[in-house]
């Protein structure tokens, strides 16, 4: 017999099996109702398929204890740099990326709670201590913006998943929508249809969040479908709407542009208040349409799927030790009106 199969079945051997955190198999073990039914049960099943048994004194202990001290799940950090919590709920990917994370913690059997820190010196030390502490289970940095410290170099032991902050450095996996294969997708179903001058605007913390994969998606595709390359506008979020519509009318005036990609779904907003959308006729396809109602056509981005993944990143390299250094959620083509009619669409319930 093998040391492995005459060892005596333990809560992590459950917890790797079960692809948990070894916390979420005691609590479902012991029947404890913050576990959902259906993880409690296939926490059980694999603890009953191991022959795993608790130890009677242990757990008679453990009851007596619970009895005046209510177990804690294992806790997640999701941790912002904006200002305001209105600031970051008010960008749908944000609150999508949220409710994934808030989902999956569930299934889980973690807590999450979302920290915002700003970039204040004593805000940020705050939520070093925390994440320092034993109750915190691991980090997920969500859409942060630059400048933000790296605050976790030279500590292996934290937990931490970069969802769109590929600028902050040291350990931790980093979790994006697949925008370079979103934006090959956009030129090449654009290109077929027979668009030729079409330009790429995108947010200049976007792109730098994200490896540079809009303005590298967009080199490779041009080439790809033999069109000739533009030069890509950036859009900068200190920019008021009337400096950003200015910007906008010129660039696409200057290269008379057939057709526009971009993640900003308010580019069509800027330009029809202005009136420019009107005058210059030019398709907008979105690279990351978020509502159904949106009528563009464009790449439909997953951001719910990216707050899962982040939480199963953590929960899995706790069991395993393993982690890589990046990970893409693809997006898939949705047809709508390339180039709707303006005057006909309540532009207030779009961002």
């Amino acid at each position: 017999m093998t040391k492995s199969q005459s060892a005596t079945p333990t809560i992590r051997d459950i917890a790797k099996l079960a692809k948990v955190h070894y916390s979420t198999v005691s609590l479902a073990l012991n029947n404890n109702p913050r576990i959902p039914l259906a993880t409690r049960n296939h926490i059980q099943e694999i603890a009953a398929s191991l022959g795993y048994s608790k130890n009677s004194a242990l757990s008679a202990l453990s009851n007596c204890r619970h009895e005046t001290e209510s177990q804690q799940a294992p806790q997640l950090l999701v941790v912002s740099n904006r200002e305001t919590y209105h600031e970051f709920k008010r960008l749908k990917h944000n609150q999508l990326i949220l409710s994934g994370i808030s989902h999956q913690a569930k299934l889980l059997g973690y807590d999450s709670d979302l920290v915002i820190v700003g970039n204040q010196a004593d805000s940020i030390d705050t939520l070093k201590a925390k994440a320092f502490s034993k109750e915190v289970s691991g980090i997920i940095l969500a859409s942060l913006h630059p400048p933000f410290p790296s605050l976790f170099s030279g500590h292996s032991n934290i937990r931490l998943v970069k969802i769109d902050s590929a600028f902050i450095k040291g350990p931790g996996m980093q979790i994006s929508c697949d925008n370079q294969q979103g934006v090959r997708l956009a030129l090449r179903r654009l290109a077929k249809i027979g668009y030729s001058k079409i330009g790429l605007a995108t947010g200049r913390y976007d792109d730098l969040s994200t490896y540079g994969h809009h303005y590298g998606g967009y080199k490779i595709g041009m080439s790809e479908n033999g069109l000739p390359e533009y030069p890509i506008h950036m859009m900068e979020e200190s920019d008021t709407d009337e400096v950003a519509t200015d910007k906008l009318e010129r660039w696409i005036r200057e290269h008379k542009f057939d057709a526009v990609i971009s993640n900003w779904n308010s580019i069509p907003v800027y330009l029809h208040k202005s009136g420019f959308a009107q005058e210059h006729e030019f398709a907008f396809c979105s690279l990351s349409l978020r509502s159904k109602e949106i009528p563009y056509a464009g790449i439909v981005q997953n951001h719910h799927r990216l707050g899962e993944q982040a939480v199963n990143v953590i929960a899995g390299s706790m069991i395993t030790e393993q982690s890589q250094e990046s990970m893409f959620i693809e997006g898939f083509w949705k047809d709508g009106d390339l180039y709707p009619h303006l005057g006909d669409i309540d532009w207030h319930n779009f961002e």
